[in-house]
């Protein structure tokens, strides 16, 4: 029985001594995730999202197209167009 005791208060000890190894370690863990999440509600409530990057068309004095100029070639459709596995839920 004692020697179980002895195992016990040597576990016990053991487990004090990395907790206080690893506390070094996770403190500014838990620092900066508590500081990230102060600044995530500091933010403003009503985001809006920036409208898509569409194609660009160049057109001259007369009317007729010169280039279609875009980084992504993106056409707009409506949401209805769209499949409904596609389309936020």
């Amino acid at each position: 029985m004692t020697r179980l005791l002895v195992l016990v208060a040597v576990a016990a000890l053991a487990g004090i001594v990395v907790a206080g190894m690893a506390l070094p370690v996770l403190g500014p863990v838990g620092v900066l995730a508590r500081d990230s999440i102060s600044s995530f509600e500091d933010l403003p409530r009503d985001f809006r999202e920036p409208a898509l990057p569409v194609r660009t068309r160049v057109y001259a004095a007369d009317g007729t197209k010169i280039a279609t100029v875009f980084e992504e070639n993106r056409k707009g459709s409506a949401s209805r167009r769209s499949r409904r596995s596609c389309s936020r839920p």
